[in-house]
C-alpha cells in the first residue's frame, strides 16, 4: 500500500480515529474506575472515622472529662497497654468496641490522634514516629467538613487518609486521622492500564485489517472503472460498471461513467454511421461523375454533349451536398441539444403559416391541403426553426407520396398536457413489415414510383421530435395513405 494513496490515507484515518476513539474511551472508563474505588475507599472511611469518634466518646465517658481520660481512652481503642482505671466498666465498653472493630476492618488501618495543636498523642501500634510526624503535616481541616488526602510514605507505603476532627466539650479540638492502604486500588488500576495497554495494539491491528477491507470494498469501484477504462477500445464500447450493488456514495461516479461510455458509444457509432453512410450515399455519385468525366475526356465531345455532362455532373454534386447536409443536421440535433434555443410557440398560427407555404408546394399536383385547428390556445416550448423543418419534412414527404389530385389534411388536438398533432394523406402507403424502419437513416422503402431521396427525412424528422421530447407514430396501409402523429409536451405545466 503507497504512502500517497487514497487507501492508505483512508486506513489512517479510520484507523487513526479508532484509536483516538479507543483512547479516549478507556481514559473515560479508568477514570471513572478511579473516582468509584476512591469514592468506595472514601465511604469507607467516612465510616470508620465516624464510628472511632462516637467510640472515642464512649470511652472517655466514664471518667471524668479531661485530656488525659482522652488519650486513656483513645489508647484503649487502639489497643495500646494502659491500666484500667475501672476495669469492670471498660470491658464492657471494650468488648463492644472489639467487635465493632472486627466489622469495620480497623485492625490493620492506621489511626492516629492529634492535639488542638497538631501534635500526635496516641497512634495505633502500626504507626512508627517517622510516619507519625509524617501524618502531623495533614492535622489541618478547613472546615468541620472531613478532608482526603493521598499520601506516599518512604516510596512503599500509599495511604489515602481521613481527616476528620473530634470536639469534647471543655476540652478543645482534636483531629482524628485514619489511613487505609491504596495498595488495592493501585494493583486494580494498573491492571486496568496493563490490560488496555495490551490490547489496545491487537484492536488496532484488527482495525487495520478490517480498515484495508472496508477500503477495499469501498474503492472496488473505481478499481471497476479503472478496468473498464482500460478495457475500452474504438472497437469495443459496451462495457459498463455494475452499479446494483455499489455504494450510494460510489454510485453518481459509476452512472456518470456508464453515460459517458454510452455518450463516447454514440458518438462513436455515429461516425462510423457516418462514414459508412458517406461511402454508400456519395460512392455512386462519384462513380457516375468519374465515369462521364472519363468518357467526356477519351471522346471528342460536342458542345452540346459537354452541357449535358456538366449538367448531370452538377446534379449528382447538389445531391451529395445536400445530403452532407442533412447529416450535419442530425449530428446537430442529436449531440448539440444544448445549444438550441427554445421560446414559446402558438400551435394554430404555427402551423397556419405552415400550411399556407405547403399549398404553393401542393398546387403543382392539384393536392389539397386541410387544416383542421383546436379552438382552444395550445402553446409550446420549442425551436421555431426546426419545428418548421419537421412539419415542412413530413407534409413535403405526404405530397411526394400522394398522387395527383390527392388529400391531406392536418388536424391538432390536445389531450391533457400533451397536443396530438395528425399529418394524414391518400398516398401509396407504407407495408407493415416497412414501417419499424423508415426513421433509419437513408432507408428509403421500396415504392413503384421510385421517388428520389436521401432517406434522411424521416431521420430528422424524428431526431426533432425526441429533441422536445416528444413521439412520433406512424399508422399506414399499402394504397390507402399513411397518418403520421406528432406528440409534443404542452406549456400548460411550466406556467407555474
Amino acid at each position: 500500500m503507497k504512502i500517497n494513496s487514497i487507501k492508505f490515507k483512508l486506513c489512517v484515518l479510520y484507523v487513526g480515529t479508532l484509536g483516538l476513539i479507543l483512547v479516549g474511551y478507556r481514559a473515560v472508563l479508568y477514570y471513572n474506575l478511579y473516582q468509584t474505588l476512591y469514592r468506595d475507599s472514601d465511604t469507607r472511611l467516612i465510616a470508620k472515622a465516624t464510628e472511632v469518634r462516637k467510640n472515642l466518646r464512649i470511652f472517655t465517658a466514664p471518667f471524668r472529662e479531661s485530656k488525659r481520660a482522652v488519650i486513656f481512652g483513645a489508647r484503649r481503642m487502639l489497643g495500646v497497654e494502659v491500666v484500667y482505671p475501672d476495669k469492670e466498666q471498660l470491658m464492657r465498653i471494650e468488648k463492644v468496641w472489639l467487635k465493632t472493630r472486627e466489622e469495620l476492618g480497623l485492625n490493620k488501618d492506621y489511626i492516629n490522634l492529634l492535639n488542638e495543636d497538631g501534635k500526635t498523642i496516641v497512634s495505633s501500634p502500626n504507626i512508627d514516629k517517622g510516619l507519625s510526624s509524617f501524618l502531623e503535616a495533614y492535622a489541618k481541616t478547613d472546615n468541620a467538613q472531613p478532608a482526603f488526602y493521598n499520601i506516599v510514605y518512604k516510596e512503599s507505603l500509599n495511604l489515602r487518609i481521613i481527616v476528620m476532627p473530634v470536639e469534647f466539650a471543655d476540652l478543645g479540638k482534636y483531629t482524628l486521622q485514619i489511613g487505609i492502604s491504596t495498595d488495592p486500588i493501585i494493583y486494580i488500576l494498573r491492571e486496568r492500564i496493563s490490560k488496555s495497554a495490551m490490547s489496545i495494539p491487537w484492536i488496532m491491528l484488527v482495525a487495520v485489517i478490517i480498515s484495508y477491507l472496508l477500503v477495499w470494498r469501498i474503492l472496488r469501484p473505481v478499481k471497476q472503472v479503472t478496468k473498464i477504462a482500460n478495457d475500452i477500445s474504438h472497437k469495443n464500447l459496451s462495457a459498463r460498471v455494475n452499479v446494483r450493488n455499489i455504494d450510494q456514495e460510489m454510485k453518481p461516479l459509476a452512472e456518470a461513467f456508464n453515460d459517458m461510455i454510452e455518450r463516447l458509444e454514440e458518438s462513436f457509432t455515429y461516425v462510423e454511421d457516418f462514414s459508412s453512410y458517406v461511402a454508400h450515399e456519395l460512392r455512386t455519385p462519384l462513380t457516375i461523375i468519374k465515369g462521364e468525366t472519363e468518357v467526356a475526356l477519351q471522346t471528342d465531345p460536342s458542345p452540346e454533349e459537354s452541357k449535358l455532362v456538366m449538367e448531370s455532373n452538377l446534379q449528382e454534386v447538389e445531391r451529395m451536398l445536400k445530403t452532407i447536409d442533412h447529416l450535419l443536421l442530425l449530428a446537430d440535433m442529436n449531440y448539440r441539444k444544448q445549444s438550441i434555443n427554445f421560446e414559446r410557440i402558438e400551435v394554430s398560427e404555427f402551423l397556419k403559416d405552415i400550411c399556407e407555404k405547403s399549398t404553393i408546394l401542393a398546387a403543382v399536383k392539384q393536392i389539397t391541403i386541410n387544416l383542421e385547428v383546436s379552438q382552444s390556445k395550445i402553446e409550446l416550448m420549442a425551436n421555431r426553426n426546426e419545428l418548421r423543418r419537421l412539419f415542412f419534412n413530413l407534409i413535403d414527404n405526404a405530397i411526394k407520396f400522394t398522387s395527383p389530385s390527392g388529400r391531406i389534411d392536418i388536424s391538432v388536438k390536445q389531450q391533457k398536457n400533451k397536443v396530438e398533432i395528425n399529418i394524414s394523406d391518400t398516398g401509396i402507403g407504407i407495408k407493415q413489415e416497412d414501417i419499424p424502419k423508415i426513421f433509419n437513416k437513408f432507408y428509403r422503402a421500396a415504392n413503384k414510383e421510385k421517388k428520389p431521396g436521401s432517406g434522411l427525412g424521416l431521420g430528422i424528422a424524428q431526431s426533432i421530435v425526441r429533441m422536445h421530447q416528444g413521439r412520433i407514430l406512424v399508422n399506414s396501409e399499402p394504397n390507402k395513405g399513411s397518418v403520421f402523429t406528432v406528440i409534443l409536451p404542452v406549456y400548460q405545466l411550466a406556467k407555474h
